[in-house]
């Protein structure tokens, strides 16, 4: 029997319309990353690999960056993320060239479109969404995730130890969503700033299910919403369950 997997086909992938909310806010990073590229030689820029990793986020059949990569060849994706084929090389690079930090400006701009619904109860505890959008508790998420991946060493910075502290709670829920809700389990690149614009891209991810559901994200919803990405569950599934939801007030 054969080991390699079967290729991702446009059919098992669809729903792009609900990254719209997204979308045009990285666009504002196309240039990012550019300024040694005199020669106009770059292909893949930072909106377009940002889309291809919430991409991955919110599709289970997306488990490494070579099914990203593999993903990045389909017309459709193409198309409706307007990226062009990446090679694994251009997608590994890209972990490297794309500053991290300039995350924290999209995430602070996303999190003001989450700001009618931030009076449910259900929403208190989401971390660095709602109760961290001063962008002090963001920053610390992100260099955590590197830290206690790669090394089990905690010198970070006093500030970011007090906010530790501070906001164990959250990071504590965070941490659990981002593997075992987001299926994070493993990275798509182990230099810090990768992980760093892994970790904003699940944090994006938990903010875009807060943003369509109107609920705190729940493993049944990231569910219920792959199903949908996947061509699965139809629309009226994914709305039906969403609408479920909104009964339980």
């Amino acid at each position: 029997m054969s080991d390699k997997r079967e290729k991702i086909k446009e059919s098992q992938l669809q729903g792009f319309k609900y990254f719209k909310a997204i979308s045009g806010m990285l666009e504002s990073l196309h240039d990012a990353g550019c300024q040694r590229d005199r020669a106009g030689n770059r292909l893949l820029h930072m909106d377009q690999y940002m889309s291809l990793l919430l991409l991955y986020m919110f599709n289970p059949i997306c488990t490494s960056l070579r099914a990203v990569q593999q993903a990045s060849e389909l017309q459709k994706v193409q198309r409706k993320l307007g990226c062009p084929r990446a090679s694994l090389g251009s997608l590994s690079e890209s972990a490297r060239v794309f500053d991290s930090q300039l995350m924290q400006e999209i995430i602070e701009h996303l999190s003001e479109k989450l700001k009618p619904i931030s009076s449910h109860s259900r929403l208190d505890d989401l971390p660095g969404i709602l109760t961290a959008v001063d962008g002090t508790l963001i920053p610390a998420l992100s260099k955590m995730t590197w830290a206690l991946w790669k090394t089990d060493r905690f010198d970070f910075e006093a500030d970011v130890i007090a906010l530790i502290f501070k906001h164990r709670w959250m990071i504590e829920i965070f941490f659990r969503f981002f593997k075992h809700v987001l299926g994070c389990r493993h990275l798509l690149s182990y230099c810090q700033n990768g992980i760093e614009l892994q970790t904003y891209a699940a944090i994006i991810a938990c903010m875009l299910i807060a943003l369509w559901t109107g609920r705190k994200p729940t493993l049944r919803t990231y569910e219920m919403l792959c199903w949908y990405f996947t061509g699965m569950a139809s629309e009226d599934e994914l709305l039906a369950h969403i609408a479920k939801l909104q009964k339980q007030d």
